[in-house]
């Protein structure tokens, strides 16, 4: 578990920025969502996960973030927790592109 301003530590925000690594069908490096936990905390947590060297939508994507303690924390709503997801997404796609141009010089 993680507050929400330490979500670059993340192994799933890492794995997303490496160009390097694969993409979905729909060119999605991650996916998140939010959820309310049994005591009411809203948690941000990845809904796709690297399973043998490809990207899948996990079945229970909470349980496997409340195992990996991999989820984000300290938000006030789910609007909050969203508009967050849509920072990391394009966080995620300056990554990329900025490590692809790096490499293409």
């Amino acid at each position: 578990m993680a507050d929400k301003s330490e979500f670059e530590n993340m192994s799933w925000f890492q794995r997303a920025t490496d160009k390097s690594m694969p993409t979905t069908e729909a060119n999605e490096t991650v996916r998140t969502a939010s959820f309310d936990l049994e005591d009411g905390t809203i948690v941000l947590v990845p809904t796709i996960r690297m399973v043998e060297g490809k990207l899948i939508e996990v079945e229970d994507p909470v349980e496997e973030a409340l195992k990996n303690k991999d989820f984000l924390t300290g938000f006030k709503n789910h609007e909050e927790a969203t508009n967050f997801s849509q920072m990391i997404s394009k966080l995620i796609d300056m990554k990329r592109n900025e490590n692809k141009a790096l490499t293409n010089d």
